[in-house]
């Protein structure tokens, strides 16, 4: 393959890197577009257990397949381009198959981070504590310890908990 060509590749293998990192929100602080400025339910709850968990996150969609077919095309094509007839096409095909491969094994691979899992109780109509817990995973980036108060927030994205008074100073 010739040295100009590398810059060339290289720059189209960046969307391929950054497809592929993409992950599904699972933190209880970031809120999609779609959930911002709606109506979410909140009710007040005690936690009452915490324990660490992993979260193994699937990324979703076929970005990085799509880039890798790109990429290994115009490297099949790059390689064979001094080639004459349908070996240059072979190359091309050849290589968009393997751009594939590759892409699909990077956008299927599953990723795993810390989290939590919050048992949190709330409080029945006639004041006593309710006694079925509510289960919320979700990333460890809030300070939330057993015996805090909590809110427990409702939206079309799921179910989070946060702090009561949490950044407000």
């Amino acid at each position: 393959m010739r040295a100009s060509a590398l810059p060339l590749l290289a720059l189209l293998a960046l969307p391929l890197c950054a497809s592929a990192s993409t992950l599904p929100n699972t933190s209880g602080q970031v809120y999609t577009s779609r959930s911002a400025l709606t109506a979410q339910q909140a009710s007040l709850a005690r936690v009452v257990a915490i324990r660490p968990v992993q979260i193994q996150v699937q990324p979703n969609g076929h970005t990085s397949v799509f880039v890798g077919t790109a990429i290994g095309a115009a490297t099949g094509y790059a390689v064979t381009r001094k080639s004459s007839g349908s070996f240059r096409g072979l190359g091309t095909i050849v290589g968009g198959a393997a751009g594939a491969a590759i892409g699909n094994g990077i956008s299927n691979r599953p990723r795993v981070h810390e989290g939590v899992q919050i048992f949190v109780q709330t409080t029945a109509a006639n004041g006593r504590p309710n006694p079925n817990l509510t289960s919320v995973v979700q990333d460890a980036d809030q300070d939330i310890r057993v015996g805090q108060d909590v809110l427990l927030i409702r939206s079309r994205d799921g179910l989070s908990v946060a702090p009561v008074n949490a950044g407000v100073q």
